[in-house]
């Protein structure tokens, strides 16, 4: 099998093949909002190297939700609909969905580590590090009725 980690900045996302897309926001995972009120897909995207990426501004370009009267709206721009596209048939549309969401096709994850940063009641930071199941983390799992 292949490696497909990203070894060079020239190797883009987009150009790794043979991986497959698990994609959490196709799973009612909820949306992301940067702080300066644009939609993101998910909260992972909201992340140095993706919101720099020209790929993915044209998506943040399209997603100040003051410019619309519903969130919905914001779906029926052409490049949401080309974001989705693109998880759909396996082909990661930005960096964080590559590590988020992208699969080897022996089923482990691209990125088999994962690392969180929360903060305290009392304000001090906290990250954990975890194994990255597949599934979105325990904390953010729908409970069943």
């Amino acid at each position: 099998m292949p490696n497909i980690e990203l070894k060079s900045k020239k190797l883009r996302y987009r150009d790794v093949k043979n991986i497959k897309m698990k994609p959490m926001c196709f799973e009612e995972f909820a949306f992301g909002i940067t702080n300066k009120g644009e939609l993101l897909p998910c909260c992972y995207c909201d992340d140095q190297q993706t919101l720099n990426d020209p790929d993915f501004k044209k998506l943040t370009d399209v997603s100040k939700i003051a410019d619309y009267d519903k969130i919905e709206d914001i779906f029926k721009n052409k490049e949401w609909k080309e974001f989705y596209d693109l998880l759909a048939n396996d082909i990661p549309p930005c960096h964080a969905c590559f590590q988020t969401c992208g699969f080897k096709k022996d089923g482990k994850p691209i990125k088999e580590i994962r690392e969180d940063t929360y903060f305290n009641k009392d304000g001090t930071e906290r990250k954990t590090n975890s194994a990255y199941s597949g599934k979105y983390s325990q904390m953010h799992k729908k409970e069943k009725p």
